[in-house]
């Protein structure tokens, strides 16, 4: 196999690029040669197979190593001249639809090593295309009117990262920048009202970016008081009464004593006597 060998290397001139599974049973291992550890199922000693590409424009490549279930080989993208001095720059797992992006430097001469994975149980294929375009959304997650008294929740929503971190820098709008990093949201309180562009502005780990705004209205709503009840005016110290209604029972007048009897006459009439008897009433509820 002729590219068996880091120095008989297969030559990419150009993508979008494939290269079906080759048969690693015809291939070996160089002394020196490297591993991409940072992928699972290759060790030290195991087949591989070689292929360069020099690019003319600076760019990101997307690679992959397509299966359609399963295991597969492991691509691993290298800078560097010699085998002893390869400087790895990542490497691919087998997807049916995954894959990762490298930023390569115009002029400069890439490594690409498929080797022999022990979970490799499909034909593969290798691919090499320039990455799409990173996209960005940027979402509130809330609609209508928003409140000085309330956070507000931001969250990006990125594509064609392929599982890589971005990074991003907020920008809320009212002088209020927030440096890169990795966070996906971040929560917010404006201080006063008005209608702010929440701008981001993220970065995938292969240098694509991607930009996206949205607008938060700020409208605080008065909430008034319609009405005071006060209580009636009261002296310090003094104490409210319940009403009442009172009564006055009436009285037997005693009539004159019998001149004959000495004993008082049992008749008489009533009269309005000088005390009187209050039944307090409660107030109505």
């Amino acid at each position: 196999m002729a590219n068996d060998y880091f120095a008989n290397a297969q030559q990419v001139t150009s993508l979008p690029f494939s290269a079906p599974q080759p048969d690693f049973s015809l291939a070996s291992a160089e002394p020196d040669e490297p591993v991409t550890t940072a992928c699972p199922g290759v060790s030290e000693g195991t087949p591989t197979v070689w292929y360069t590409y020099t690019p003319t424009t600076t760019q990101s490549i997307f690679g992959q190593v397509v299966v359609n279930g399963g295991g597969g080989p492991v691509l691993g993208v290298y800078e560097g001249s010699a085998l002893a001095e390869l400087k790895a720059l990542g490497c691919v797992n087998p997807s049916y639809y995954n894959g990762k992006a490298f930023r390569l430097v115009a002029g400069t001469t890439y490594h690409l090593q498929l080797q022999y994975s022990f979970y490799d149980t499909n034909t593969a294929t290798m691919r090499l295309s320039e990455a799409p375009p990173l996209e960005v959304e940027v979402s509130s997650g809330a609609s209508g009117e928003q409140s000085i008294f309330h956070d507000i929740t931001f969250r990006t929503y990125p594509r064609n990262h392929y599982d890589q971190p971005v990074t991003t820098e907020w920008d809320f709008g009212d002088g209020t920048i927030l440096p890169p990093s990795t966070d996906s949201s971040k929560t917010y309180r404006y201080a006063k009202d008005g209608n702010y562009t929440v701008t981001v502005r993220s970065t995938s780990q292969d240098g694509r970016t991607a930009t996206d705004t949205t607008t938060v209205v700020v409208k605080t709503h008065d909430v008034g008081i319609a009405k005071f009840i006060t209580p009636a005016s009261a002296r310090v110290g003094s104490r409210s009464r319940s009403p009442s209604r009172c009564r006055t029972p009436a009285t037997w007048r005693t009539a004159p004593r019998s001149r004959s009897t000495g004993t008082a006459s049992t008749a008489g009439r009533k009269s309005a006597g000088s005390r009187s008897t209050c039944r307090r009433t409660r107030p109505a509820r």
